[in-house]
C-alpha cells in the first residue's frame, strides 16, 4: 500500500511538474542580469562576456564548435522555442542535436544546460565534469538511461527527464542532495533510488 501511495504521489507530482513546464515557468530558473546573447555571431563578437547562450529553437543538428571557446559561460539553451504572435502560439521550433561532444563537459562554469526536445539518445559519463551544473533538462530526448555518473553533481537542483525512455534512475542518484526539483512525467520510472 506504501508504495502505490508513494507511485501515485510520483504522479501527481509529476503531473503539476509538466503542467508548469508546459507554461514557460522553466524560463524564470535563476536567469541573471546580464546580457543574453541568441546568436553564435554575436556571441563571438565579446566571447569573454558571455554568461548566457540562447540558441533555442534553431534547427541545430550539432552544437556550434565556437561554444567551446565561451569559456565563462553559465547558461545554455539548446531547447525548444515557441514562436508567438501578441497571445497567439504560431509554431514550436526545435533543434535536432543527435550528441553531445566531449567538448561540452570542459565549459566548467556551466549552471543550466538546457537540451530539451531534441534527438540526444545517450549522455557521456563525462558529465560528472559538469561540477557547477545546476539545472540540466534533457526532456523529449530518446534517452533511455543515465550514466552513473549523474550522482556526482552536486550542486543539481532541477532534473528535467520528463518524456524519455528512462526507465530507472541509477543507484548513484541518491548522491544528489542538492536535487529539490525531478520531472519524470510520461517515463516508465516507478521509483526513485
Amino acid at each position: 500500500m506504501k508504495s502505490l501511495t508513494t507511485l501515485l504521489l510520483l504522479v501527481l507530482l509529476s503531473l503539476n511538474c509538466n503542467a508548469q513546464w508546459e507554461k514557460g515557468w522553466h524560463l524564470n530558473w535563476d536567469v541573471n542580469e546580464v546580457d543574453i546573447y541568441r546568436s553564435i555571431d554575436d556571441a563571438m563578437k565579446t566571447p569573454d562576456n558571455v554568461e548566457i547562450l540562447d540558441l533555442s529553437g534553431m534547427k541545430l543538428s550539432h552544437i556550434p564548435k565556437e561554444v567551446y571557446t565561451l569559456k565563462n559561460l553559465k547558461e545554455l539553451y539548446l531547447g525548444e522555442k515557441e514562436h508567438t504572435e501578441g497571445l497567439n502560439l504560431l509554431a514550436i521550433s526545435t533543434n535536432e542535436i543527435t550528441e553531445l561532444p566531449d567538448e561540452l563537459f570542459q565549459l566548467e562554469k556551466l549552471e543550466i544546460l538546457d537540451l530539451g526536445y531534441n534527438k540526444i539518445k545517450t549522455i557521456s559519463p563525462k558529465i560528472k565534469e559538469l561540477k557547477n551544473l545546476k539545472v540540466l533538462n534533457l526532456r523529449k530526448n530518446p534517452i533511455s538511461e543515465l550514466p552513473d555518473e549523474i550522482g556526482l553533481l552536486e550542486k543539481l537542483k532541477t532534473l528535467d527527464l520528463g518524456f524519455t525512455n528512462i526507465k530507472e534512475l541509477p543507484s548513484e542518484f541518491n548522491k544528489l542532495h542538492s536535487l529539490k526539483k525531478l520531472h519524470i512525467d510520461n517515463t516508465s520510472i516507478k521509483q526513485t533510488p
